[in-house]
């Protein structure tokens, strides 16, 4: 299994035909996936947070409502959304009503991810967990308490690595009794600070009975030497990549700075942006997701109005006529795009000649 080929890869929104060509065809969809902030606090302050205070993002102290929030997944399910990933903003979990929230959407037949820092996890939500959740993805990024706390800005130990270790073997423990079809693994902002305790990461999420452990670069606007320790650490990260076995993989992402970094797009529009809705803590709708939180990218408010109202007004798609692609910050969403591009004007004849979905993972297809 090569990295796209896995439930990272690019291409899993392959998996979704129809509403890939009817977005090529400039049809009006709804989106894939929903993505739901529902709290914008954390109690981590990570350096590199595009949503911290001295960041970029636009970083707000709210909560998401219970009813908004059990509103909006309500109406997500009618909208034919088929997948919500529960994730920040801030963190997820500083809501206490997030569990519930996520016991509800999967009630309402929609597939749940949560992303989350750790520390937070109780009883309550672990069982929530196994009730709701295919995927959930712990944002560890070190590998030792300081290396931990140095890049998380961990000012209480009490939300440190040896509180979010231990709620790791838990949540695993949980698993094997069980729930085998939901998958857990962490994901590592490789940094000068944490290389050194990377291979060791590994091996303790192996240990524990962890699914994966997922290495990938720092990426920020203007900050060219948050990438750099990237090449110095693939010799540690090629150790940590030997540690595979059947049930555990480690999944190094090597292929995505040019393209995440790419000014000159071969398109002009963000047809990929149609893929995923965006619900802020503040119950407001954004059009993508590097713009989440910024008041020039608002297409609704969820306290005035219905979601589908939002989907289908008309400030997304003026949103969408005004954005210069090439002015974007730096997204995920390139592929996404280029693929799109290249279906419109197309038959669907041609689209299906052009594609191989022989190497397509279909795992968690509806988190896109």
């Amino acid at each position: 299994m090569t990295e796209e080929t896995s439930q990272f890869g690019r291409l899993k929104m392959l998996n979704h035909m129809p509403t890939l060509k009817s977005i090529g065809r400039g049809e009006k969809v709804p989106p894939i996936t929903l993505e739901l902030d529902p709290d914008d606090r954390c109690n981590h302050s990570c350096y590199f947070c595009y949503y911290a205070d001295d960041g970029t993002g636009a970083r707000t102290q709210q909560s998401l409502d219970k009813d908004i929030m059990m509103h909006t997944l309500k109406e997500s399910a009618e909208l034919g959304i088929k997948a919500v990933t529960f994730t920040g903003g801030g963190e997820p979990l500083m809501n206490p009503h997030t569990p519930e929230a996520m016991i509800y959407a999967r009630e309402l037949g929609m597939d749940v991810g949560l992303v989350t820092n750790g520390s937070l996890f109780n009883e309550t939500s672990i069982d929530a967990v196994i009730q709701s959740c295919q995927f959930v993805r712990i944002s560890l990024d070190g590998g030792s308490e300081e290396s931990h706390a140095t890049v998380h800005g961990i000012k209480n130990p009490r939300y440190g690595f040896t509180t979010i270790m231990k709620n790791l073997e838990t949540l695993a423990a949980r698993k094997g009794e069980g729930k085998e079809d939901l998958v857990v693994g962490l994901g590592y902002l490789v940094d000068t600070n944490n290389i050194a305790s990377a291979l060791a990461l590994a091996e303790q999420a192996r240990a524990i009975g962890l699914d994966y452990v997922q290495f990938r670069p720092l990426y920020f606007d203007g900050k060219p030497e948050w990438t750099a320790p990237w090449e110095s650490a693939q010799r540690t990260l090629a150790k940590a990549k030997g540690l595979e076995t059947d049930s555990f993989k480690v999944h190094i992402i090597t292929d995505r700075a040019d393209e995440i970094t790419m000014r000159e797009k071969p398109y002009d529009s963000c047809l990929a942006h149609a893929l995923l809705a965006i619900v802020g803590a503040t119950g407001k709708a954004y059009f993508c997701s590097p713009f989440r939180g910024l008041e020039k990218a608002e297409i609704g408010d969820l306290r005035e109005q219905s979601l589908s109202a939002i989907w289908y007004g008309s400030k997304r798609m003026e949103l969408l006529e005004s954005i210069e692609v090439d002015k974007c910050p730096n997204c995920r969403f390139q592929t996404h795009n280029k693929v799109l591009y290249d279906f419109t004007g197309k038959s669907d004849e041609q689209i299906d000649a052009s594609v191989d979905l022989s190497t397509v993972s279909p795992l968690h297809k509806n988190q896109i």
